[in-house]
């Protein structure tokens, strides 16, 4: 598997899920090809994200489910904003199943907004 096109740099657990500091490889190959002198961050990138967060804050193997919200609000160039803050919110709706809230931003600016429900395959 390639090396993921970020690092998560700090992680804080909230109450209702997690925050996430990630740093944005601006030198992965992923920018490279998408687009070439312009990098910008692929949406499917940042579900992705939201996707492996999901994993790691739930440790073990999630299925996405059902999206309820996926919205791209601002391009991100990972030379001008290299650090987001992912804004990660589980919330148990039965046994195995969780709606999964994700919000990506620099200070004031919100880039993606994410809503869904997930399954915990144990």
């Amino acid at each position: 598997m390639p090396e993921p096109f970020y690092k998560i740099t700090h992680s804080t657990k909230t109450e209702e899920g997690i925050e996430v500091d990630v740093f944005l490889d601006s030198e992965h190959p992923l920018f490279a090809g998408h687009f070439p002198g312009m990098p910008i961050l692929p949406g499917a990138c940042m579900v992705q994200l939201t996707h492996h967060l999901v994993n790691k804050y739930l440790v073990g193997n999630t299925t996405f489910v059902k999206a309820a919200q996926i919205k791209f609000l601002m391009p991100v160039n990972p030379l001008v904003q290299p650090n987001l803050k992912s804004t990660l919110k589980i919330k148990t709706l039965s046994e195995g199943l969780y709606k999964v809230e994700n919000q990506l931003s620099d200070k004031d600016l919100i880039f993606f907004k994410f809503s869904a429900t997930y399954s915990y395959n144990a």
